[in-house]
């Protein structure tokens, strides 16, 4: 079951330092930046780290090694919460 929560400085050891292939929205500093204004909230399992934006109504593509199973994971947390499955910053 995936918990979903505000970040925090706690938090930036499970965002990428650097990469040059990840759109802006998964660096901590914006995340950190923006979560209050525009909702985001985290939620971290042995699978993947997700990202929710309240104010979009949609998750970021989940950070992970097994796309598949957090794809997965996502869905039954969409289906249980009532969340709707979108998602945004797909490559």
């Amino acid at each position: 079951m995936l918990e979903f929560y505000p970040p925090t400085l706690a938090d930036k050891n499970l965002f990428p330092k650097h990469s040059r292939y990840l759109a802006y929205n998964y660096y901590y500093s914006y995340v950190h930046l923006w979560s209050r204004q525009i909702g985001i909230t985290i939620a971290k399992n042995d699978t993947a780290l997700y990202m929710h934006l309240r104010d979009d109504d949609c998750f970021l593509l989940p950070i992970t090694d097994d796309l598949p199973k957090a794809m997965s994971e996502l869905e039954e947390h969409s289906a249980r919460t009532g969340l709707r499955f979108q998602l945004e910053c797909v490559p």
